[in-house]
């Protein structure tokens, strides 16, 4: 989710939740050249007073990675995304995505990885409408391309710089207001610091811009534009191999010509992070 203008205001108890994830994953090497892998993650999120939020999030990925070069891998995933809002009908979907990328090791300290992505989300429950609000035989589908470009670099041992560029063109066949027609542009800078082998700190910053193809605002006859910057940050200590403890922290501010998307979310969570 970009938002949740339901959580917009913290209220106390009212915007604390529970987050649970259960992950699997594994590969297996077929030769020198080809690994296969797999991975199911489930996500369940739970707020103490407001549930019309809760989701339940069963995510799966089966892929491949085909060295073509010393120093060049090709990857290939599709990833099934199942969302189940507890509460809400209308927002459950079922997401296809299917990505090829590229990964160039250019030095030991640095690498650049470009990706490509297809995705495909299905609503069973929502209903489509024309131009005019009247509702249609069919249901919901979205449909996203998305192009990222990642360069990865270790400026010293012990602080790693990730920067992603991404673009992407959602296009949705709801033409009640041609909300869901949109281009978007992301730029995101990561810093990872390693105060030791077991403290490590994660710093990251975000630009995005959302430029709406068709949807007007609500009082002028203009386009709608979004401009979205976030700030995070976490802190995480290793007491084994297996058990990981963490603080997260993100902020986030919408700039928006559309007053109703101007808005900021700031999240606090900590956790323990437990691998098998």
């Amino acid at each position: 989710y970009d938002d949740n203008i339901r959580l917009d205001h913290y209220d106390g108890a009212g915007s604390m939740f529970f987050q649970e994830t259960v992950g699997i994953s594994g590969k297996y090497p077929v030769n020198d050249t080809f690994t296969l892998r797999g991975s199911y993650d489930l996500t369940s999120i739970n707020y103490l007073r407001n549930s019309d939020t809760n989701l339940m999030d069963n995510l799966f990925d089966v892929g491949m990675d085909a060295k073509i070069t010393d120093n060049v891998t090709w990857s290939f995933d599709y990833k099934p995304d199942i969302v189940d809002l507890v509460h809400d009908e209308l927002g459950k979907y079922t997401k296809h995505l299917f990505e090829t990328s590229l990964r160039q090791d250019i030095t030991k300290r640095i690498y650049q990885k470009i990706t490509y992505g297809l995705s495909a989300r299905h609503y069973p429950k929502w209903m489509i409408r024309n131009n005019g609000g009247v509702f249609k035989f069919g249901k919901r589908n979205d449909l996203r391309n998305t192009v990222n470009h990642r360069l990865g670099l270790y400026l010293t041992d012990n602080i790693f710089l990730k920067e992603d560029n991404e673009f992407y063109y959602n296009y949705s066949n709801e033409q009640y207001q041609e909300y869901y027609d949109y281009w978007s542009y992301l730029t995101r800078t990561t810093l990872i610091h390693f105060t030791t082998k077991k403290l490590y700190e994660v710093a990251n910053f975000s630009y995005q811009y959302i430029p709406y193809t068709k949807r007007t605002l609500s009082d002028k006859q203009e386009k709608q534009c979004d401009n979205v910057f976030t700030f995070g940050g976490s802190i995480f200590y290793d007491f084994t191999a297996n058990l990981t403890v963490g603080t997260n922290f993100n902020y986030k501010r919408s700039f928006s010509n559309e007053g109703v998307n101007n808005y900021h979310d700031f999240i606090i969570s900590s956790g323990v992070y437990c691998r098998f």
